[in-house]
This record gives structure tokens, C-alpha cells and sequence, in this order.
């Protein structure tokens, strides 16, 4: 129940990383502390996500993800028409890359969505027809919602996903503030050009111009000023929020949690962590590689892999080779997927945990153009990502080596932080130099946490929280009648106003 005088936030939870990176941080432990916590998300009927999240001050209902139809329609040609308006207004690599994959992968396609883009990526147009979402958006859902809780804050903690759209335009139009975080390091770079990062489907741009942005780095503080129009001092810096758990929960020890995976922790533990299989189709490739090195005694020193599975994708072929020698698998859950469930949550913080001891229990870590190339300098640990494509490589645009050249992870590997192999040999080389010196590259992956996680102090959440609740305290809704309206009722103007701005 609600006591008296205290207000009400939205909390828009799209998948299941959202909910690990906030939900599982200090940030709700403060927020429910001084305001009741409405959690959107599609797994609020999830048993699982039940028993972790619902208690007293919070609750939890649907985030849905049937939209009214021709709010649909119109994004459908909005995704395209923002994705060619940004991507050539920003001149960003990574997007011009994705446009030439475009290109390469499907030309008609590519030529459909140019044209579109040319005929409505025009800065005034695209700035009226995103106005107008704000009335296709209308529904009985949030109205009934917005009208029962008289929320004084609506927080989105993904920025892209379509399901927090409504949220983030009712609460503009009823003068509630909307704030967001960045979900990844990646937000502005790959998720807003014609095409998407992994997917043939377009990126898009956030649904309005928040009124505060949490951000992980100066890096991401950077980004926002120069292409999206925010002022410093609507951007707040707070780190990673989902490492505050490598800090506050010390991983278990080397010896038991290998052991606990059927390892030998005598043995030193190469640890592959799976990339997306759309970016890496022959993944299977790497795989073999690096099992017939360890059959044919390759490493410089006696080891064993430990595979991660990619979170949230079929990387099931990858299960062919449980139950062989000194070969380890771990199936992280959906509490890692950027996809949408609506079931399947596992309650508990043991998701991180075991990724934590996964990564304190590896002497080398391999990936595939990852965030947890950062993950990994959290516990410094050797990182090297790999750049090939299996036994011969694709052509450059259909190729994982077009990946290396976009802007985030070029930023990423000007630290010295992580080794890039672009030929089996030289993976196998890299391998073993970092076996024989686990040292080397230590100040570089200094300078990745410094650079990236802002500060790794377990706080990061706190952070968040501290900044909401402070935000709150500045909020003073007037919970009139005349203040909630309907949203059909808002005039033409009204909607307008309440229209993101678009970035220059």
C-alpha cells in the first residue's frame, strides 16, 4: 500500500537484462524506501520474477507488447527514416557500416529503406510525424494506469525497446518528468542506423528527449552532447550497475567453483564466452579450433575450456560437446538476454554469481566483440577477441572483422586492454603468451575500468538510486483532475510540445 504523501515512479522493464542491471541493484532498495515502485515488464506474472521483485512499496504490472496498429504502421516507417536521417547526419562509422552491410545482405531492401528515408528523413517532417505518436499511442491501458497511480516520475531503463514508448509519451504529455539510463555502451552507436547491430530489422532513436539520462562513462556523456542535444547537466554519470556484484558478493573460490563445474583446478581454464551467432554464423569453426588445440596439447600449459553459452540465442550446437575431457559449459539465463520473455525467470542473484566465478576462475577470457571484454577487466583478466571468421574468412561486409571497426569497440581497443586475433595463429599465439604472463596488459585493462565503469566500487546502483530519489524531491505533481488528463483530451499544441526533440 501507498502511505500518504509519498509519490509514485515507473519503472519500464522491457527484457530480462534490464531487470538484472536495475531491478537487482541498490537503485530499487533506495527507490522503495521513499516512494511506491510500479515495475512494468512483461514477466510480472513470472512466478520467479514475482518472488524476487514483489514486496511491500512495490508492484508490478504488464508492460504490453501489442500496440495500438497504427502506432505500429507509423513506427515502421519511422525506424527507417530516423535510422537514415541519423546515420547520415552523424557521419558514425559503425553506422555507415551497417548501411553498406545492408547493402551487401539484401540491396532490395537497402534501396526500399533508402527511399524512404529520402522522402521522410527529413529533419521537419520526421519532427511532425513524431509528434503525432503521441496520439496513435492512446490506449485504455494507460490511461486506466496513469490515472490510478498519478505517477511522479517515469523511468526507462532500456531507451529503445517500442513496449516503453507509451509510457515515456503519456508521461510527457501529463508533465511527468522522463527520465532513462543507457542500457549498454553500444546505445547511440549501433542500435540507431538503418539497419539494426545483429538483425535485418531498422535501429530507431529514443521515443522523446529525456529529461535526465544516466549514463555509464564519459564516454556515453560524450556521445549524448554531441549528437543528441543533451546539456551536461542533464546527464549523470554512475558507472556499471550490473558490476556492483563483483564487488559487494566476492566470487567463490577458484578450487570449489571449478570443481563445481566437473573442472580440474590445477589446470589453467580458457574461458570462451560465445558470441552472438548472428554476427559469428560459423562460430562452430572457432569452437573446433580451439578443442583440437587442447587435444593436441597446443596451450602452453596444461588446461581446459570453459564455454559460456550465449545468453537468450540458440547456441544449442554448442551442447554437442558436454561430458567431453576438460571441456566445461555454463548456461547463463534469461536474466542476461536482451529479448523479451514473458516466463522463465530464476529468482536469486546466482545468474551473476556463477558469471562472476566464470570469470575470477579463468586465466584467459575469449570473446566475440563483447561487453564482457569489460567484465573481464573488472576482475583483470587477459581478454582476447576474436576476429576471424572460422577456417577462411567471409567478405569484408558479411565478415565478424567489419565489427572491429566500429566506434565503440575501436574506442575499446585503443586502451591496450585487450588482445584482437585476426588469424587462428595468431589466437593460439595470444593464448599462450597471456598463459605464460597473465600480467601483460595490465595497465590496459586499468585503463578500460577507469575509461568505461566510471568507478567499480560496488556503488553504482546506489548511484542510480540516490539520483531518482533526488529527482523526486524536486517533483511537485499537482494530482488534479485537470493535471491527469486523458490523453485524447491533450490539444494539438500540447502534443507538440510533449514531441522528442530531434537530434541536430
Amino acid at each position: 500500500m501507498k502511505s500518504q504523501g509519498q509519490d509514485t515512479i515507473f519503472i519500464t522493464v522491457p527484457y530480462g537484462v534490464s531487470a538484472r542491471n536495475i531491478l537487482r541493484s541498490d537503485a530499487l532498495k533506495i527507490l522503495r524506501s521513499r516512494s511506491r515502485v510500479v515495475i512494468l515488464c512483461p514477466l510480472y506474472r513470472d512466478p520467479g520474477f514475482i518472488e524476487e521483485f514483489s514486496s511491500e512499496n512495490i508492484l508490478l504490472r504488464d508492460l504490453p507488447h501489442r500496440l495500438p496498429f497504427a502506432f505500429r504502421a507509423l513506427r515502421r516507417f519511422l525506424d527507417v527514416a530516423e535510422g537514415y536521417y541519423f546515420t547520415k547526419k552523424s557521419g558514425i562509422t559503425t553506422l555507415n557500416i551497417l548501411r553498406e552491410s545492408l547493402r551487401h545482405d539484401a540491396v532490395g531492401l537497402f534501396y526500399q529503406r533508402t527511399l524512404i528515408g529520402a522522402l521522410l528523413g527529413r529533419q521537419f517532417v520526421l519532427n511532425y510525424l513524431r509528434s503525432i505518436q503521441i496520439k496513435l499511442v492512446k490506449n485504455d491501458y494507460y490511461d486506466r494506469l496513469f490515472d490510478e497511480f498519478k505517477p511522479a516520475m517515469v523511468f526507462l531503463t532500456h531507451v529503445m525497446a517500442l513496449e516503453e514508448f507509451p509510457a515515456a509519451f503519456y508521461g510527457r504529455a501529463r508533465g511527468v518528468p522522463v527520465l532513462a539510463m543507457l542500457h549498454s555502451w553500444d546505445v547511440i552507436n549501433t542500435k540507431t542506423g538503418i539497419r539494426g547491430a545483429v538483425s535485418m530489422s531498422s535501429g530507431r532513436l529514443p521515443p522523446l528527449h529525456f529529461d535526465k539520462v544516466l549514463v555509464w562513462n564519459e564516454i556515453q556523456k560524450k556521445e549524448l552532447m554531441d549528437y543528441w542535444n543533451y546539456r551536461d547537466k542533464d546527464i549523470e554519470m554512475v558507472g556499471v550497475p550490473q558490476f556492483d556484484i563483483y564487488i559487494q558478493l566476492p566470487p567463490a573460490p577458484r578450487e570449489k567453483f571449478l570443481k563445481l563445474l566437473g573442472g580440474d583446478p590445477r589446470k589453467k581454464t580458457i574461458a570462451y564466452l560465445a558470441g552472438n551467432p548472428n554476427m559469428l554464423p560459423r562460430q562452430m569453426e572457432i569452437v573446433d579450433m580451439l578443442v583440437q588445440w587442447l587435444k593436441e596439447n597446443k596451450y602452453s600449459q596444461p588446461s581446459q575450456l570453459l564455454i559460456r553459452l550465449h545468453p537468450g540465442l540458440d547456441t544449442n550446437y554448442l551442447l554437442s560437446l558436454r561430458g567431453q575431457q576438460d571441456i566445461l559449459l555454463d548456461e547463463p539465463s534469461i536474466a542476461f538476454s536482451a529479448n523479451r520473455f514473458s516466463k522463465g525467470w530464476r529468482a536469486g542473484r546466482e545468474d551473476e554469481v556463477r558469471l562472476a566465478g566464470v570469470l575470477s576462475s579463468s586465466d584467459v577470457v575469449l570473446n566475440v566483440l563483447s561487453t564482457s571484454s569489460l567484465d573481464a577487466a573488472a576482475f583483470d583478466r587477459p581478454v582476447i577477441s576474436v576476429a576471424f571468421d572460422g577456417y577462411t574468412n567471409m567478405p569484408y561486409y558479411r565478415s565478424i572483422v567489419r565489427y572491429y571497426d566500429w566506434t565503440h569497440y575501436q574506442t575499446l581497443m585503443k586502451t591496450g586492454g585487450l588482445r584482437i586475433a585476426r588469424r587462428p595463429e595468431d589466437l593460439l599465439q595470444e593464448i599462450n603468451r597471456y598463459l605464460n604472463n597473465p600480467a601483460m596488459d595490465h595497465a590496459g585493462r586499468a585503463e578500460i575500468v577507469r575509461s568505461h565503469c566510471y568507478r567499480l566500487d560496488g556503488k553504482a546502483g546506489e548511484r542510480i538510486g540516490n539520483f531518482l530519489a533526488a529527482q523526486l524531491d524536486f517533483v511537485h505533481p499537482k494530482n488534479s483532475p485537470k493535471h491527469y488528463r486523458s490523453l485524447s483530451a491533450v490539444s494539438g499544441d500540447d502534443q507538440r510540445s510533449a514531441a522528442p526533440v530531434l537530434p541536430q
